[in-house]
């Protein structure tokens, strides 16, 4: 045989994090080492490189692979439904998107795109119906005062 045909196949990016999330799942995120990656690939650690830049740009590509297809279902839900409703089931599939791996919440939170979560909050907003985003109640000129807040220990069957 040629050496050509004894080439084991290219390692990709996509390779590189499935199996990475996969490291993480049996040895969190403390446990995930580039070092323990490549052997997992059956690779040295330096090919890892020719894909990220550093260890930070794997968990950065980690945590999109993972949030990514939560996004994507988010996008058409606020159709229809009261803004509460969308939001408590937003807040929900993310709590499972984040528990879907070990450490899944310390790995996205990890990440600089974190820091970009307001970003991530304005593009929720303006999924919503536009009669059902959240409003400073008008006040009448002048007016110094504090805007009426939600009374937070209510039911909430009076409305």
């Amino acid at each position: 045989m040629t050496a050509s045909l004894n080439r084991v196949p290219r390692l990709d990016r996509d390779q590189v994090v499935r199996a990475a999330l996969l490291l993480l799942d049996e040895a969190g995120l403390d446990g995930l080492t580039l070092r323990r990656l490549a052997a997992e690939l059956d690779v040295k650690a330096p090919a890892l490189y020719w894909h990220f830049a550093s260890k930070q740009d794997l968990l950065d590509h980690m945590a999109h692979v993972m949030t990514q297809p939560w996004m994507h279902t988010i996008s058409t839900t606020a159709t229809g439904r009261p803004w509460e409703d969308w939001l408590t089931e937003v807040a929900r599939t993310y709590r499972t998107l984040l528990l879907s791996h070990r450490d899944g919440a310390r790995l996205v939170a990890s990440t600089p795109a974190a820091a970009g979560q307001p970003a991530a909050a304005r593009r929720l907003h303006r999924r919503l119906p536009a009669s059902d985003r959240l409003r400073t109640p008008e006040r009448p000129a002048g007016d110094r005062s504090a805007p009426d807040q939600p009374d937070l220990h209510s039911s909430g069957d009076d409305h």
